[in-house]
């Protein structure tokens, strides 16, 4: 029992800022119960030596520290590169909706309104720990050099999307009232539809998020966990907005795939920050996603020649041997050697050397104009 605690114990640090005692130690009870590592802090002095010590998992900061605000802490956190994908989630009192609306603007990663009930609290948690995995193993092709490639990639760039995005509600009127609420003050691209009819959100184009009515319904949780279970729209975001402060509610939308919550209702500024927020997430994932397909393609292909390489040709013969033993055919194996090449590219560079013909003509000289060969001509040795 002590060895499945122990392991169980450090599936995620959690660093906990707090300059009240007394809070500090009741969230650390409330983590600790469920199995994540805590470490704690009350101050901002002495926190960039913290973070590289601890390296965390998730931040969760009193909005206002005794030096500092959580602003502060999520620009120290990202400016250490190891941790930028480090949520930095603000901790507002309950009913302090303009603190909550500032940390939002000042790009934190959520915010939680304090007193919160533990299964709210862990849902939360769970989510950004969930999307914290799956963003870092997108950087394991994407670090400054990543493995398997000669070049370093270049920065990923974010710039401010135009997304698309889909309101989800039971009423279309309800729907038409979150259009013109958000369309006051958005660049995003609005659709309204109804969980009656989602085919024509599921026949479109696919949204970068999704807006989502979250009821007490069983039929709206199964629809968000089946949107977000489907292929086209699981990288989609999906915001949840629940009607009142029903945290049980709200938990079961993080746990179902909700990507952030709105609570209260429908606040047009709330929705719109959230949404800024989240499509820029998304936007440098998808572009971290295509960086490492990228990335994928280019470690089969000779950057030079643009021909498959040896590593593309081992795997491509391996294939080959075992379809071949299973079909109970042979096989052939033509390998092309190119004689005398090597003094063209060391007159002409490697790039002058894959548009000459593999071998020269009788009597050719320097100044005897060449042929050129196109690219899936030119044979490579393996």
């Amino acid at each position: 029992m002590q060895s499945m605690v122990t392991q169980m114990s450090v599936q995620g640090t959690i660093l906990v800022l707090d300059g009240t005692s007394t809070n500090r130690i009741m969230l650390k009870v409330q983590l600790t119960a469920a199995w994540y590592q805590v470490v704690q802090g009350e101050k901002l002095q002495g926190l960039a030596g913290l973070l590289r010590r601890t390296k965390p998992d998730l931040v969760l900061t009193s909005q206002t520290l005794p030096d500092g605000t959580a602003a502060d802490v999520k620009r120290l956190v990202m400016a250490d590169p190891d941790l930028i994908d480090v949520p930095v989630v603000a901790i507002a009192p309950q009913n302090d909706k303009a603190a909550r609306l500032q940390a939002l603007a000042d790009g934190l990663d959520d915010v939680l309104a304090h007193p919160f009930k533990d299964t709210f609290l862990l849902a939360r948690v769970r989510s950004l720990l969930r999307v914290r995995a799956d963003t870092q193993d997108l950087r394991v092709g994407n670090g400054s050099q990543p493995i398997g490639f000669a070049e370093p990639t270049a920065a990923l760039i974010t710039p401010r999307k135009e997304g698309r995005v889909a309101i989800l509600t039971q009423t279309s009127h309800t729907g038409a009232l979150w259009q013109i609420g958000l369309s006051k003050s958005t660049r995003h691209n609005l659709s309204t539809h109804t969980v009656s009819d989602l085919q024509a959100l599921l026949s479109g184009p696919v949204p970068d998020a999704i807006l989502f009515e979250v009821s007490a319904n069983p039929f709206g949780l199964n629809l968000l966990a089946d949107l977000k279970s489907r292929g086209a729209t699981r990288n989609t975001v999906v915001i949840g907005i629940v009607e009142g402060d029903n945290a049980d509610l709200a938990s079961e939308a993080l746990d179902r795939g909700a990507d952030a919550i709105c609570m209260d209702g429908f606040c047009a500024e709330e929705t719109l920050l959230r949404l800024d927020g989240q499509v820029a997430r998304i936007t440098r994932l998808d572009q971290m996603r295509a960086s490492l397909r990228q990335g994928i393609a280019e470690s089969w292909v000779d950057p030079l020649t643009g021909l498959h390489n040896r590593r593309y040709a081992m795997h491509a013969m391996g294939l080959i041997a075992h379809r071949s033993t299973h079909a109970g055919h042979g096989f052939a194996v033509m390998l092309a050697d190119l004689d005398h090449f090597k003094a063209i590219n060391d007159r002409f560079g490697h790039a002058g050397g894959i548009t000459f013909w593999p071998k020269p003509p009788f009597g050719w000289s320097a100044r005897s104009p060449l042929p050129v060969l196109s690219r899936g001509s030119v044979a490579k040795s393996l």
